[in-house]
Order: C-alpha cells, then structure tokens, then sequence
C-alpha cells in the first residue's frame, strides 16, 4: 500500500472522524490498491448498524471521490461480524406503524378519488378513529418514553428531537383541520370537496415526511447507539405506558358520558 497515498486518504478522514464518532461509529485504511480502490474498516456502532451504506456511500466514498482524485472507488469491510443487540426499538415500533401506514395510503387514494357529490368515503371515518385510538397515543409515547432518552443520553439528538416534537403538533393540528373539513363537507359543494382533499393531503404528507426521519434518525439512533440494558428500559417504558393508556381509555369515556 503507497505509504503517501494512505496519509492522503487519513487527512481527508479526519474530515469525517467526529460525525462517525458521535454514533460511536469507527472508521480505518485496510488497504488501498494500485488502481486507486480504497478499503476502509469500519468499526464501533457501524457495525451492523442499519446505515452503514449510508455512512459509506454518502458519507466516506462521497468524500474522498470529491477530494482525491485518484481514488476510483471505496469498499468497506466490518471489523468483526455482526452480534446480536438485543431487542429493537426499530422492531416494537413498525409493528404499530405499519397499521397506520397502510390506512393512509387508503386515506389517500380514496380523497384523491372523490368527485364532487361524493359522500365522504369510509376510510375518511377509519383514518379519524385510527389518529384517536392509535397514533395520538403513539406520538404520546415517543414524547413521554423515547424523546427524553435521546435528549439527555445523546447531545446530537436535541436537533432531531425539537423536529420530531414539532412535526408531533403539526400533525395534531392538520388531523383538527381534517376533522373539520371533513365535519363541514357538503356533496354538492365543490369548494368543501377541495378543501377536504387538501386536508387529506397535508396529513399524508407531512406523516409519511415523518415516519422516513423517524425510522432514520429516531430509530436508528435507539437501536444503534443506546446500551442494551438502556435500550430495554425504553422497551419496558413504551409497554408500560401503553398499558396505563389502554387502561385509562375506559375511564375517560366514562368521564366524558357523565
């Protein structure tokens, strides 16, 4: 390996040492061939970690192509296999967000479907009782077990964590703008017809913009960063907080008939 070449390729990695470090990610030359293919080893939390390619194909190869002209292309190879980190937060969540992925999509096609004196199709009624039972106490949740985690064990993640809680409120406040428009639709009116796709699209995309920022910074970070015994104590918090919801629901329709 050209001895001038690798110190090339360390400087230019140096550039990038301190975000990979900050998710506890590792990064060295193995090896760097006579045609100009790098092979770095990546170590630490990259290991396994589900943004690997990211971290090579964005991060690493996209630096070194654009500063080294002589490199051709990098290869990344682990420092040791994969192990198994215990149970995924990534995992337990999806299970929920599934659900709700696939009736937005049904919100979607339907609204976009509709002409003017249309009734208000079914998946409209199903998506509103979805938000109430479901992901209202899933953006609770994450708020009340998975936020505070990230923000005092990360220090990187306060950015993500302001976004994520804005994003919460500005989906509770497009669902309100939805459920009104919905509530004041008239078949024969046009303008209530456009008004209620309208609604219907800000919540589609601002929910499915989201989810991708979910899975790949939330999630990742969990699952990634987060010592096992940690990360189950986010897992054992989610359950428990789930049970106090679900056990509290009957009571609060009670309350509300009283």
């Amino acid at each position: 390996m050209d001895e001038k070449r690798k110190q090339e390729v360390e400087r230019t990695l140096d550039q990038l040492l301190p975000w990979i470090r900050t998710d506890g990610g590792e990064v060295s030359v193995v090896d760097i061939s006579p045609r100009g293919v790098v092979t770095v080893k990546l170590g630490g939390n990259c290991v396994g970690c589900g943004s690997q390619q990211v971290t090579v194909d964005e991060g690493i190869k996209s630096v070194l192509l654009s500063q080294l002209h002589w490199v051709t292309d990098v290869v990344a190879v682990e420092d040791h296999a994969p192990v198994d980190k215990g149970p995924s937060v990534a995992t337990a969540m999806e299970q929920e967000l599934a659900h709700t992925h696939h009736l937005l999509v049904e919100l979607d096609e339907s609204l976009l479907a509709m002409r003017p004196g249309d009734p208000p199709p079914p998946a409209l009624e199903g998506w509103l009782a979805h938000f109430d039972d479901t992901l209202l106490p899933l953006l609770e949740r994450e708020e009340q077990c998975v936020f505070p985690v990230l923000r005092d064990f990360l220090n990187t993640a306060a950015g993500p964590v302001g976004i994520m809680l804005r994003e919460h409120e500005h989906l509770r406040g497009k669902s309100r703008a939805l459920r009104e428009a919905a509530r004041d639709y008239a078949p024969d009116s046009e303008p209530a017809l456009r008004r209620l796709q309208e609604a219907g699209r800000a919540v589609s995309r601002l929910l499915s913009s989201h989810l991708i920022k979910e899975r790949s910074s939330v999630f990742e970070l969990l699952d990634g960063v987060l010592p096992a015994d940690l990360r189950n104590e986010v897992l054992q918090d989610l359950r428990r907080y789930q049970q106090r919801q679900t056990a509290g629901r009957p009571l609060a329709a009670k309350g509300a008939q009283s």
